[in-house]
């Protein structure tokens, strides 16, 4: 017999066992519990570790790269629009010493 995660939880709130004010188990508690048991390598902990996410990044290296090249051309951007604003200023400022 398999029994889904939806079922569990809605098992637990019927019979008052999760988010009631009569107890004390919450729905992190319950998360935790089936992560444990259900497929301890897929959990979100074990996603997060920092040997996995160095081995997915090492996996995709085109995601630094990307990542400084986003940050390259906001930098551009950001350089070309003072540029602009000061062009625009010694316009103005030519224009008022002709008057």
């Amino acid at each position: 017999m398999t029994l889904q995660v939806d079922e569990l939880l809605e098992l637990l709130r019927k019979a008052n066992l999760l988010e009631s004010k009569t107890t004390d188990i919450q729905l992190e508690e319950i998360v935790n519990m089936v992560e444990k048991y259900y497929a301890p390598e897929t959990t979100l902990k074990a996603k997060l570790e920092q040997e996995k996410f160095d081995s997915y990044i090492a996996a995709n290296p085109m995601l630094k790269r990307a990542n400084q090249e986003a940050a390259a051309r906001k930098q551009r951007q950001e350089e070309a629009r003072k540029r602009a604003e000061q062009r625009k200023l010694e316009a103005e400022g030519d224009s008022q010493g002709e008057e």
